[in-house]
């Protein structure tokens, strides 16, 4: 019942959230975290007969900061208050611990944000994927120069634009680490230690996929339209793969 009740509490959240999904073009994956926590919570709980009180300090300091601040910020940080709360309250009364990362982690997926994530760091990632691309162009003999987010090579202008950033890339690549630890059932360390080996891969599979392209997109070499969607399309099953090793190395060894 508490957890109902928490739930039922942020019904003003929950309008936002169907709200933005349903009026944004790619938020509706969203709600694919969530199906994960509803998933590992049946799979997983252990419900907790008696709640008490002094274990649930943050949840009441957190609930309490979302009331007094309600009417103050903004609805993506009430959403995030409210996710957070739920993803603390979840974790004492179904897993008893403190806090379970990988519900904490797919909370934070679930909110609706990839077009304002991508707004404030589509383009550092831009910015970095077009360096270190530009060096390994330069290591394998080829004569290039670098200006902001393009690479030129002799009167061609190769730019790593918006939709090159990688952060639906890196959303899923972190999805997928979050929904490994939770099925192979990580401790809180597996799980930090998973998500940032998933954010290393997909960062340094989005920069060979900008240097590979390059060739292409620079006329370097000359390949059919439909090389530039299997470059993805490779990177992305690559990246698949090795973190599901990572995990199931992690699963067996560690």
């Amino acid at each position: 019942m508490t957890v109902i009740a928490t739930i039922v509490v942020f019904w003003p959240v929950w309008i936002w959230y169907v709200r933005r999904i349903l009026y944004s073009t790619f938020e509706y994956v969203s709600v694919i975290p969530l199906i994960a926590i509803i998933f590992f919570i049946v799979r997983d709980k252990k419900i907790a007969c008696i709640i008490e009180l002094k274990k649930y300090n943050l949840f009441i300091l957190l609930m309490s900061v979302y009331i007094i601040l309600f009417h103050y910020i903004p609805e993506l940080v009430r959403a995030f208050l409210a996710f957070s709360i739920i993803a603390f309250l979840l974790s004492e009364v179904y897993f008893k611990i403190k806090i379970n990362f990988t519900l904490l982690g797919l909370f934070f997926l679930s909110l609706p944000v990839i077009p304002t994530i991508d707004f404030y760091f589509g383009y550092p990632l831009r910015l970095l994927a077009t360096n270190i691309s530009f060096l390994l162009i330069r290591m394998s003999g080829y004569r290039v120069e670098l200006e902001g987010t393009m690479i030129e090579y002799g009167n061609r202008f190769v730019c790593v634009d918006a939709p090159c950033s990688g952060i639906k890339m890196l959303w899923t690549g972190i999805l997928l680490s979050f929904i490994l630890t939770g099925f192979f059932r990580f401790t809180n360390k597996k799980t930090l230690i998973l998500s940032i080996y998933a954010f290393i891969f997909v960062i340094a599979g989005n920069i060979i996929r900008s240097t590979l392209l390059f060739f292409t997109e620079s006329g370097i070499f000359v390949m059919p339209e439909w090389f530039h969607a299997a470059v993805g399309a490779a990177i992305f099953i690559s990246l698949t793969a090795v973190i599901t090793l990572t995990a199931y190395y992690m699963d067996k060894k560690l």
